[in-house]
């Protein structure tokens, strides 16, 4: 408005005022004319007289008839907090309320002056000057229209009068606008009301008819949104069923707790339900009285405000349909009840409508899906094709997110998934199994009846878990029986709470009785199926068995068949190896040649083992709980053992296994057993013939490999057969031999005349005969031996004879003979040895005891003389033992110089009678090294031997020479003779066992065999150069090999020896003189001496008497010195370490050994004095070194 001059105290002139009043009226009517819409004219009004007052900022409140508040309904320049705080006001309350409930304006020229302002303003310069002016019409206040500036006595008294006519005028435009508004309401409603009419018949659709009628009443009424309740008319409670936005918009988390938390609620649990439902009444909740509700009906979704109405249908009530609002403090009207209350007798008749089509639908699918089943369980026989479609047939009639058949495995007590369909392609699970002692599933197959259950949360057998769990809300679990008992389920899982009525409960029970039916006939099919398939098994196997005589390939195909016919993973035949006692995979298929060769348990040992030993079948269902299994193939979880037997032995097993746990059942169990019988018997039979073409073919190889001749004769003595032995014997072929005569072939027989004939002895006697005969064309002794053979009734049929070459044998007889010769030469040799030792003993102690005595020169040298040819006869039989001494080979550190020496001494007296002279070449410097100084003693007194006879055969006389030397790490000894030499084609035999150039008695040709065998033994070489007519040269190199470190030199006798003296000794030996001679040379060293001649005398006085020392023979009758060796070391073992031991046996390996295994010395007879003095002390020095 313009600034006035009554502003500044002057006049005022009226027609400018008129003017301008005139102007602000038609501006105000020119800004609503055409404008119907309230919210548009409150806008256009405001705007305009803002403007026009030239006023900073503007608000318009209209009056809520119903509440009776001041609704801030436009607004401009307000700050946010001022607008808040004057959104609603109660009549009376602030400059708006006063003015609506005076009628009259209000005008505030300052607002920090003014006491109706100043507490408004204190804080806050939100205006300075206002007017508030009604909104007045015929019929009563409407609101108000306030204009506010921030300068002080911005307004003047001519804008009064002037903003009441504007608000006169915006008055009559609110009023018609709301007219507008009422009758386009109106005319909305009817609409809405027609196209709920329309939509709920052109669907019969439950869910498609409660969510169109949601939408719409929420739109229709107002509502921010409405939501629909049914009735459970049986367990008397409301089931949330439908929410839906006035705007249409979704909002799946409230979606999702009104049909997962809003929980079904017993009416009688709920007065104000009971108001609805049971009254009929239409009910409505504000802020204070909605706690009459559960609070999780309203608390999730913010509601303040709600409006109930009952959906009745012919006179009782189905449900009811609620509308809400979430701002504080709106209100349901009274009209938005009648409309609302209008829409549910509507609503409840198409709900009842489409309640009976979607019944009427639903018995239509079910019979449909009936005869669906019915129809293909009396046409198919294959079972599982049969379940999956019956499965989707379901699925697919009533459109449950998930439907599944499980069958009932008794072994493992499980169910397993045999068909399955869902609503989403991640629900599938293939081949799911679980306990039959869990979840709602295991509660039917152990009770053997159906279980309906509407809301699986409330039900504690529910198992959670299963890909479908997470949607489903109600479960309609069926057993499927045979012969009364449950051998699968059905099993229905719906998203939908109360999804299972009892019509749905009969017509899974007719499916399931079908699916039964079916199952049975399955049953039967399969059986058949079985049969013939188990007999196409057998009859595959006996062609298999028919169709190879190799052994390993008939078992390869014999696995061939039963894995094109049984299909199991893997399959294998175990067969029993004898000597090991275990199992080995003979013939198998599905395994890794590494387990192939792994696998081989012991009998007894794992599920294999353990059949094959008791003789049992073995079904393991779940090969991870057996303790006996035995890792091949990590994926097998089942296992059939099945034990191949041939009467009451077992020969192996059939084992099969499979990925699947309790994959094998009873008729597996039977039918393999039946053929694991079949199959032990052509195995029996395929191991009889192998044995038998084996034998043929090794009766074959070996009649071909016999090295003696063989030849199979007739009656008529001619040859049938013989072998290359023969032929090669008679220098011709096998075959030239065929056809011939018995006398034909070896000249020694003139005809079966001839007594000696071994074929006519073998026909007489019919008895083996043998006969040893001279072959003159061959220059051989032959051993014929001649078998009779007979046919099957007894009678005479030829003979076979083996012939033999036994020259070689009948000169190793000889040999045998001169062997036997020898020992007892070496027996007579260890008697006599020990008998002339024991006097030998004696006169070497005389003589040496009385070259001491007061005695003239003369005497004391033939003493010597007598001393020194008692020494040589000692020599003498030291040598004869050395000769007939048997050992066994143990090497030592062996000086061969010393071998060579001994064995020239031994032969020198012969030698040099019969004119041999000896040249010794024996190099000083040849190492000693590691040997068997006897076995070398052999082969050098051989190699001379034979060099002194072919000397002497030749000439009668000859020159020997014997040398050795060193060559780089070898040893070289050579044995020269200047006899008759060897010829050529003799020198390359000379080693061959049996092979001799001397007469028949005078040699058995082991003699250079046997040294040859020696060196090599040793790592050496040896052989011959020869020249004929002037003689031979024998070789032999040995290695030289270090000592070892723990070898040890036996030690020579020191120089010089003090002797201790003043000793108790005791001396046992079975000869008088003997201890006599010992107590001397004792006492003359000082020593005290007891003489006892037997050892059990000696036993008993050591039990009495202190010794420092025993003396004992070994050989002495009764109890000898070996046992009383052992009797003393019980008793006494320290007495046990002081005996020295005496022996004239050396020979004997038994004295030998003892004497060695002693820590002691010991004394070889005839012994010296010297010798004695050095054992007494050595065995004081360690007494004494132990003591000390």
């Amino acid at each position: 408005m313009k600034e006035r001059e009554i502003e500044k105290g002057q006049s005022q002139d009226p027609a400018p005022y008129r003017v301008e009043e005139l102007e602000t009226l038609s501006a105000v009517a020119s800004a609503v004319s055409g404008v119907f819409e309230l919210d548009q004219v409150l806008a256009r009004a405001l705007d305009t007289v803002i403007e026009l007052s030239r006023a900073d900022k503007g608000a318009i409140h209209l009056l809520d008839a119903n509440s009776q508040e001041l609704v801030l309904r436009a607004h401009r320049g307000l700050s946010s907090e001022y607008s808040r705080a004057h959104r609603r006001l109660k009549v009376g309350e602030d400059i708006p309320g006063k003015t609506v409930q005076t009628g009259q304006p209000v005008v505030i020229e300052d607002s920090t002056t003014d006491a109706r302002t100043a507490h408004e303003v204190a804080d806050t310069e939100e205006y300075r000057s206002l007017i508030c002016v009604p909104l007045r019409t015929n019929a009563g206040v409407l609101g108000t229209v306030a204009v506010l500036s921030a300068r002080p006595r911005h307004f003047g008294p001519l804008d009064v009068p002037l903003l009441s006519t504007v608000a006169h005028q915006i008055a009559a435009a609110i009023e018609n606008a709301r007219l507008f508004e009422e009758k386009e309401r109106r005319v909305k409603e009817l609409a809405a009301l027609n196209e709920i009419g329309q939509a709920i018949g052109s669907t019969l659709n439950l869910t498609q008819v409660l969510k169109l009628v949601a939408r719409k009443t929420a739109a229709i009424c107002n509502a921010e949104r409405c939501s629909i309740l049914l009735l459970d008319q049986q367990e008397n409670e409301l089931v949330p069923m439908m929410s839906q936005f006035a705007s249409g918009a979704p909002d799946t988390e409230l979606w999702r707790i009104f049909k997962e938390e809003t929980l079904a609620e017993k009416v009688d649990d709920v007065p104000v339900m009971g108001e609805v439902i049971e009254e009929g009444r239409t009910v409505v909740l504000d802020e204070e009285s909605r706690s009459r509700l559960p609070e999780r009906w309203t608390e999730p979704f913010g509601i303040k405000s709600l409006l109930l109405v009952p959906l009745a249908s012919r006179e009782r009530t189905i449900g009811l349909l609620a509308l809400d609002y979430t701002t504080e403090g709106q209100h349901f009207t009274t009209e938005q009840m009648d409309l609302a209350t209008t829409i549910g007798s509507q609503v409840a008749i198409a709900i009842e409508n489409a309640r009976l089509y979607a019944r009427e639908k639903k018995r239509a699918a079910q019979l449909s899906v009936i005869n669906e089943v019915g129809r293909r369980a009396t046409s198919s026989l294959n079972l599982d094709e049969l379940l999956q479609e019956t499965a989707v047939a379901i699925q697919e009639g009533f459109n449950y997110h998930f439907v599944s058949i499980l069958m009932v495995k008794e072994e493992s007590g499980e169910v397993e998934q045999r068909a399955e369909v869902a609503h989403y392609g991640y629900m599938l699970v293939p081949g799911y199994r679980q306990s039959i002692d869990k979840g709602l599933i295991g509660w039917v197959v152990r009770k053997a009846e159906p279980l309906m259950v509407n809301n699986v949360a409330q039900d504690a057998r529910y198992l959670e878990g299963f890909p479908a769990r997470p949607f489903t809300k109600a479960e309609l679990v069926v057993p499927i029986k045979l012969d009364r008992t449950v051998a699968a389920v059905l099993d229905i899982q719906s998203a939908e709470l109360n999804a299972f009525d009892a019509t749905d409960l009969m017509s899974m029970q007719a499916i399931a009785d079908q699916l039964s039916v079916a199952m049975e006939n399955a049953s039967l099919f399969e059986e058949t199926k079985r049969t013939l398939n188990e007999l196409s098994t057998l009859h595959e196997t006996a062609l298999a068995a028919t169709s190879s005589l190799d052994f390993p390939e008939m078992l390869d195909r014999i696995i061939g068949a039963l894995r094109r016919t049984l299909g199991f993973t893997n399959l294998s035949l175990m067969l029993i190896d004898e000597e090991e006692q275990s199992l080995k995979i003979t013939a198998g298929t599905g395994y890794d040649p590494e387990v192939t060769e792994r696998i081989r348990p012991k009998l007894g040992e794992g599920i294999t083992g353990w059949v094959a030993q008791t003789g049992e079948p073995l079904n393991v269902p779940d090969v991870t709980a057996d303790s006996r299994h035995i890792v091949g193939d990590e994926k097998i979880r089942s296992e059939l053992c099945i034990p191949l037997k041939t009467g009451e032995r077992i020969i192996g097993v059939l084992n099969v296994e499979s990925v699947e746990p309790a994959a094998f059942t009873d008729d597996h169990v039977r039918f393999l057993s039946t053929l694991a019988g079949q199959l032990a018997v052509t195995i029996e039979n395929a191991r009889l013939f192998q044995q038998v073409a084996r034998g043929e073919k090794d009766w074959e190889n070996t009649f071909q490999a016999i090295t003696d001749g063989i030849a199979i004769y007739d009656t008529e003595l001619t040859v049938l057969r013989a072998n290359p032995a023969l032929a090669k014997l008679l220098d011709t072929t096998p075959e030239a031999l065929v056809g011939k005569r018995c006398y034909e072939v070896l000249s020694h027989c003139e005809g079966p005349e001839t007594a000696s004939c071994p074929h006519r002895r073998a026909m007489e006697t019919r008895e083996p005969t043998s006969i040893e005969v001279e072959e003159p064309r061959l220059n051989r002794t032959l051993q014929i031996f001649s078998f009779p053979i007979f046919d099957e009734g007894g009678d005479f049929k030829g003979t076979v004879h083996t012939i033999r070459d036994s020259t070689e044998e009948k000169l190793l007889r000889a040999q045998l003979l001169q062997t036997e010769k020898l020992a007892a030469i070496g027996r007579l040799v260890s008697g006599v040895a020990h008998e002339l030792n024991n006097p030998l003993t004696s006169v070497m102690g005389y003589a040496q005891l009385l070259q001491t005595a007061d005695v003239s020169q003369e005497i004391k040298d033939d003493l010597r003389s007598i001393y020194q040819e008692a020494q040589r006869s000692a020599k003498i039989i030291e040598n004869l033992l050395t000769f007939a001494r048997k050992e066994k080979t143990e090497k030592g550190y062996t000086n061969i110089n010393q071998v060579l020496s001994d064995i020239l001494q031994l032969r020198a007296y012969q030698l040099k009678v019969d004119n041999i002279e000896l040249l010794r070449q024996l190099d000083e410097h040849v190492p000693s090294t590691m040997a068997a100084p006897h076995q070398l003693q052999q082969v050098f007194l051989n190699l001379i031997n034979n060099a002194h006879q072919a000397m002497l055969d030749y000439r009668g006389e000859g020159r020997l020479i014997v040398r050795s030397e060193t060559d780089d790490d070898v040893i070289r000894v050579q044995v020269i003779d200047n006899g008759p030499g060897i010829a050529e084609d003799t020198l390359r035999k000379i080693f061959d066992p049996f092979f001799t150039t001397k007469e028949v008695g005078q040699g058995t040709g082991l003699g250079l065999s046997i040294a040859f065998g020696i060196v090599q033994e040793h790592g050496g070489r040896i052989w011959a150069e020869s020249e004929v007519g002037k003689g031979t040269t024998f070789t032999v190199e040995l290695p030289i090999v270090q000592r070892p470190s723990d070898s040890l030199e036996v030690a020579g006798h020191p120089g010089s020896t003090e002797v201790s003296s003043g000793k108790r000794i005791l001396v046992i030996d079975d000869e008088e003189e003997i201890l006599q001679v010992v107590r001397r040379m004792l006492e003359g060293m000082g020593h005290q001496v007891v003489t006892l001649p037997t050892a059990e005398t000696a036993f008993d006085k050591m039990d009495n008497e202190e010794y420092d020392l025993v003396i004992c023979d070994v050989r002495m009758p009764g109890i000898g010195g070996q046992e009383l060796f052992q009797l003393v070391r019980k008793r006494n073992p320290e007495l046990a370490k002081r005996i020295i031991f005496t022996t004239g046996d050396t020979i004997s390996n038994s004295t030998r050994a003892f004497l060695q295994n002693t820590t002691t010395p010991h004394l070889s007879k005839p012994f010296m004095i010297e010798d004695l003095e050095q054992a007494i002390e050595e065995v004081l020095q360690q007494q004494q070194k132990a003591i000390g």
